[in-house]
């Protein structure tokens, strides 16, 4: 088997970082960062009850950053608390557009890497920051993820159990082994310190650019705003599974065979992708939008009375805006991924998604559209 280096060093003179196994860089970083310095505290009462500045260093992945953000909404719920975040520049647009974080830190992939000038440069802008306490909402979480954390020196440095954890943080969080819900496991985080969380959606800043953008692209595809629209979203499943060309077909004949019903399909990508494609096949045109540009499909699921999706990320973000949504899951992903609320958050779930059935779907859908 070829050996493959784990990037987490930049330049000749770390380059030998690159060859160790994790375990290995946790320990040369703890080192060179002098994280091993840091107080251990051990006693927490105190941190818990005072901090007032919070750094949450997110997921990579645009769909975990999604379902992490009622964390930022709990988190404010502590009078006069200022939360800013550590993201990847995908969740950009995601970040910006939640009232509840004030600020924070955006980093490419490339340059997360240490000893790249950039990855210096924003260490360096945490340091001078002097929060109370750090989350590191991440649960496999690498070597640069806990120098990170370590880099904040805050008194309270909060994540998930790791061989290599200590001491970078200094508290670590097990979710119960009964913790299936992906969102929930994050949570967890905030519950063990005894914050409340917050249910109910977010008032998302969305610009009123998107939102027009969001009216004329719907309005482009032919379909009068007046009607009952059932916007069906393409974009596979964070797990992979696309959309199954017979099952599309067949929901789109069983909702339009509903008087003063009519759909939408819309994806994140490009007009010339796979889910572009699927949706000339079945003879429609699909509205596509940057993968990333996440206001964007805020607005639209606002547009929208009610939305099908296989989409992860989307059913977060309709769960988020307090939008009407209906998940088809394969197999047992609902239990990861959804968010059950009868007459809003809907599901419907088999072993795969060609057996689930469309008179099923079509009778979710019209219960969502009462």
């Amino acid at each position: 088997m070829n050996f493959i280096p784990r990037r987490v060093a930049f330049g000749l003179k770390y380059i030998w970082l690159n060859f160790l196994n994790r375990e290995l860089q946790s320990k040369v970083l703890c080192r060179l960062s002098k994280a091993h310095l840091l107080r251990r505290t051990i006693s927490f009462e105190d941190e818990i009850h005072r901090f007032k500045k919070i750094l949450i260093i997110l997921p990579e992945r645009t769909y975990d950053a999604a379902i992490v953000q009622s964390v930022f909404s709990s988190l404010k719920l502590k009078k006069g608390a200022l939360v800013e975040v550590v993201a990847e520049s995908d969740a950009k647009d995601l970040i910006k557009s939640n009232p509840d974080v004030d600020g924070g830190f955006f980093f490419s992939a490339r340059e997360y890497r240490y000893n790249h000038p950039a990855f210096i440069e924003l260490c360096n802008a945490i340091q001078q920051k002097s929060y109370d306490i750090c989350f590191l909402m991440k649960q496999d979480a690498g070597p640069l993820d806990l120098l990170l954390a370590a880099v904040t020196k805050a008194p309270l440095r909060v994540g998930f159990p790791s061989n290599s954890a200590f001491p970078f943080l200094n508290l670590c969080i097990r979710p119960s082994k009964k913790t299936e819900q992906e969102k929930d496991k994050y949570e967890s985080m905030l519950r063990a310190l005894g914050i409340k969380i917050l249910r109910g959606k977010i008032a998302w800043n969305l610009p009123r650019t998107a939102d027009k953008d969001a009216e004329g692209v719907i309005a482009e595809t032919g379909v009068h705003l007046s009607n009952r629209i059932v916007g069906i979203n393409l974009t596979p499943a964070v797990t992979g599974q696309s959309f199954p060309i017979q099952l599309l077909k067949d929901i789109i004949a069983e909702l339009e065979s509903e008087e003063g019903v009519s759909t939408v399909l819309f994806h994140a990508g490009y007009s010339n992708d796979e889910e572009a494609e699927l949706a000339q096949a079945v003879g429609r045109k699909s509205i596509n939008y940057p993968p990333h540009h996440i206001t964007f499909a805020a607005a639209l699921s606002k547009k929208l009375p009610v939305v099908i999706t296989l989409n992860n990320l989307y059913y977060q973000i309709s769960a988020m805006t307090g939008n009407k949504v209906l998940g088809l899951f394969e197999s047992l992903e609902h239990r990861r991924w959804s968010s059950f609320e009868a007459g809003k958050l809907e599901l419907l779930s088999a072993v795969k998604l060609e057996k689930i059935d469309t008179k099923e779907i079509k009778s979710k859908v019209l219960e969502l559209l009462a």
